[in-house]
């Protein structure tokens, strides 16, 4: 079990505060959009698009710290390393204690 704050800034290789559209990018967002993404071959069960989902609503509610379970970690460590560039799941992994 850890606690992240998903509303930590993710920031370039120089420190600079990361943007999107002019908006910061946080790990709330990263974690939401990568774990609801699902590759158009990648065959899932009800159950798993569930846990997808609950873990997404139970990342984009918050608004500061939350608590992991290692299930949830794995889940997350494996969606955003699929979707995003090292930048990102580099700082991601970091935040996740890994």
């Amino acid at each position: 079990m850890i606690k992240l704050d998903v509303m930590t800034t993710l920031k370039d290789l120089r420190g600079i505060e990361m943007k999107e559209d002019e908006k910061s990018v946080i790990v709330k967002d990263v974690i939401t959009s990568s774990v609801l993404y699902v590759e158009k071959d990648k065959h899932l069960t009800p159950d798993e698009k569930y846990k997808l989902y609950k873990i997404s609503r139970k990342v984009y509610d918050a608004e500061g710290e939350i608590e992991l379970d290692d299930s949830e970690i794995a889940t997350i460590k494996e969606s955003v390393g699929l979707l995003y560039a090292p930048i990102i799941v580099g700082q991601v992994f970091e935040l996740l204690g890994l």
